[in-house]
């Protein structure tokens, strides 16, 4: 499945740089050219990804925190101290925040944008 996300990404940042070439009336690039703005395109996309999303707040960043820690909603809901519904919410919220179609993606892009890195982790209450 990771395989597969990588393989449509470079296919995304293949489509996108020729479309930008484009916009600049380079209608037939040469792959040297594709390349050098795929290159670009990737360091705006895996380097600053949180241009292209909304910031998850503090109750997000926990129930995301508690997903990657293998917790189920009903545990989530028991930690934080909310109602299941709530803890699903949050689930929905953070998944559309982080333009995931699933929760495993969207703890894979938390850690990409550094909201499940080691020092950023919030505190278990």
């Amino acid at each position: 499945m990771l395989h597969e996300l990588y393989q449509n990404q470079e296919q995304m940042l293949n489509y996108y740089a020729i479309e930008l070439l484009a916009q600049l009336d380079n209608l037939e690039p040469t792959e040297a050219e594709i390349a050098k703005v795929e290159k670009l395109l990737n360091l705006l996309f895996l380097k600053r990804q949180m241009i292209f999303h909304s910031k998850l707040g503090l109750s997000e960043v926990k129930c995301l925190h508690y997903a990657a820690l293998g917790k189920t909603s009903k545990e989530t809901a028991q930690i934080m101290a909310l109602d299941i519904n709530a803890i699903e919410s949050l689930r929905r919220r953070i998944k559309h925040k982080l333009r995931s179609p699933n929760l495993l993606n969207a703890i894979t892009r938390g850690m990409e944008l550094g909201y499940l890195s080691a020092l950023n982790c919030p505190v278990v209450a």
